[in-house]
């Protein structure tokens, strides 16, 4: 056997071995070849704790606040990272007029 034939076939054999015994089409060349689709090669992925699926994000849990003296709807959005707009259609107000004491929406 010539060396490099010794070589490609240690090769091959190391990559197979590697693939977790991967399907190839017969008579095809398993260096040459991407390795068929098969049941056995799909891996399930594994989601990092930081991403969330939509469906959790959106059902996220009411939150409320007490509207105090002094609050506005510009002021309280602001506290709260959301929009003026936001703030009026959650709570279903047609101005900007809010009231000491008024409980309102925030998500």
């Amino acid at each position: 056997m010539k060396p490099r034939h010794f070589i490609v076939t240690a090769l091959t054999t190391a990559i197979l071995l590697t693939m977790g015994g991967a399907t190839f089409a017969k008579g095809s060349d398993p260096v040459q070849q991407k390795p068929m689709q098969g049941a056995q090669q799909q891996m399930p992925v594994k989601q990092s704790p930081q991403q969330k699926p939509i469906q959790q994000h959106q059902q996220q849990k009411a939150r409320f606040i007490r509207v105090h003296r002094g609050d506005t709807l510009s002021g309280i959005a602001h506290k709260y990272r959301t929009r003026v707009s936001t703030l009026k259609r959650l709570n279903h107000l047609r101005g900007d007029t809010i009231f000491a004491g008024q409980r309102l929406r925030i998500r």
